[in-house]
């Protein structure tokens, strides 16, 4: 099969480029033809006049139409998947495959079409009101950038495209990577029928080796939405778990003065690390925390926890209870509070993770493998180019 992956960079890397990364490989692997069509956001940096031209771009790019459209004449792929398309892709380039005439599937990895900041989340709380009350809370409550213009450009953007019925007439099939989100998609009123759950990938290299339980590991954007000052202040109570800390993000700096003016010599932030060092950290931590406070499509790196037999400390929300299996391959804690987290992370340092760790392995190989993962997403593909070939008319 012939592939166009299609994917515009965050200014902040994440799970997401790894997912499009992850997958690429693995088409290929399996001997499909792959062609990846990327862009970035350095836009947004733009000012004055470029700035304006920049924001009219984003509700429909005659740039990413036209380049598009000269990729898929060159390339023919039988179908076209894109991961995210804010802001510099836009739904433009569903009518450029339309326009030539290629079946169109979009992965859900957050909740963009939904909520102005794309994670239900504001005021360190969970938060649906553009969902249950109306799209335009986003600009009431400054939900993107604390700026009113900006949340006000996002949320038009969005309601323009539910208007005109892109969402419905112009992808062929969704993907998203747990039921929770699939059920937030189908309440806002996407077709079931046309959004299939496919859980991330992740392929790793060599052979299975038992994690060795040194210390506590968290891997991620260093943000509020994370969790990150949460876990900041939990690991407070905890002197005697060394925790180590991969990754960076907005409240990088931040975290690690509060962690140096409180004496948390045992937390160590390790920042962005390469792939050889961060496979060691896998491989020597005891179990993985993912302290987040907002809801989680499917945070990748559940999935490659799993693949190093590393049981998880999770917040009870969202996606995160339906990948913990609580007491089999992991705990869950209540997102809001700091304390429950210490002493879920203190009960779990005293135990023998022996049969959780083999519980976490065994749930990779069964649900996450890429043997797994591959079959799922040909199943997607076909089916997108099955409905395609049908046609939409909402």
């Amino acid at each position: 099969m012939r592939v166009l992956v299609g994917h515009n960079h965050y200014q902040w890397a994440g799970g997401e480029d790894a997912v499009v990364k992850t997958e690429s490989r693995l088409l290929e692997e399996f001997g499909h033809q792959v062609q990846v069509f990327e862009t970035d956001n350095t836009f947004i940096n733009a000012t004055g006049f470029q700035r304006v031209q920049a924001a009219k771009d984003i509700f429909w790019s005659k740039t990413s139409y036209q380049r598009l459209r000269d990729v898929l004449g060159i390339f023919k792929p039988d179908v076209a998947h894109f991961h995210n398309i804010y802001f510099s892709l836009t739904p433009s380039v569903y009518d450029a495959c339309r326009d030539e005439g290629v079946a169109v599937v979009q992965s859900l990895h957050n909740f963009r079409m939904l909520c102005a900041n794309a994670l239900f989340f504001r005021d360190g709380h969970v938060c649906e009101d553009c969902l249950d009350k109306s799209p335009w809370e986003g600009i009431i409550h400054r939900c993107y950038k604390h700026s009113v213009l900006a949340s006000s450009t996002v949320t038009a953007m969005t309601s323009f495209h539910r208007w005109r019925k892109i969402w419905k007439n112009k992808v062929d099939m969704y993907i998203t990577a747990t039921e929770f989100t699939r059920g937030k998609y189908i309440q806002s009123g996407l077709p079931g029928d046309r959004i299939a759950i496919k859980p991330n990938v992740f392929c790793p290299l060599g052979d299975f080796v038992k994690p060795s339980g040194e210390f506590v590991l968290y891997v991620g954007r260093l943000s509020h939405e994370k969790g990150a000052q949460r876990l900041l202040e939990a690991w407070g109570h905890l002197p005697e778990i060394p925790l180590k800390v991969v990754g960076d993000g907005p409240l990088g700096q931040q975290l690690k003065t509060l962690a140096a003016s409180k004496g948390l010599k045992h937390i160590e932030f390790l920042g962005v690390c390469d792939e050889a060092r961060y496979w060691q950290h896998m491989q020597r931590a005891k179990f993985l925390v993912i302290p987040s406070g907002c809801y989680e499509n499917f945070p990748r790196i559940a999935v490659e926890a799993y693949a190093f037999g590393l049981p998880i400390l999770a917040s009870r929300l969202g996606s995160l209870i339906e990948i913990i299996e609580e007491g089999r391959s992991g705990f869950l804690f209540d997102s809001l509070d700091p304390m429950d987290l210490a002493s879920r992370a203190r009960t779990m340092w005293g135990m023998d993770l022996n049969q959780m760790s083999a519980r976490a392995r065994d749930i990779f190989e069964t649900q996450y493998s890429p043997a797994v993962n591959i079959r799922q997403l040909l199943a997607v593909y076909e089916k997108a180019r099955t409905n395609f070939a049908k046609g939409w008319k909402a």
